[in-house]
């Protein structure tokens, strides 16, 4: 079993999800292999955290899991699959 810690849409703070890439970072390797980005896809966008999971692939080689096309928002279908993440849920 591997471990995703989410990101969730609904808690707009970088800082926060920055910190879970940080966390998710410290237990690479012990079971979490990545990040999870849900939650209502009307709160925000995936370009609002696109850095932090560019940030979390490069610095700390971590997997994503996105979950998208819940609702129709071409904008942020087109950023989550511009930043091509390794698992796309829905």
């Amino acid at each position: 079993v591997n471990i995703l810690l989410s990101i969730n849409r609904m808690n707009p703070s970088l800082e926060r999800a920055k910190e879970t890439v940080e966390l998710a970072a410290e237990f690479k390797g012990k079971g979490v292999v990545g990040l999870d980005f849900c939650g209502d896809c009307y709160c925000s966008d995936f370009d609002h955290f696109s850095s932090i999971f560019e940030y979390a692939r490069k610095e700390h080689g971590l997997l994503s899991a996105v979950h998208m096309a819940e609702v129709i928002n071409d904008k942020d279908t087109e950023a989550i699959l511009k930043f091509k993440p390794d698992r796309v849920g829905h």
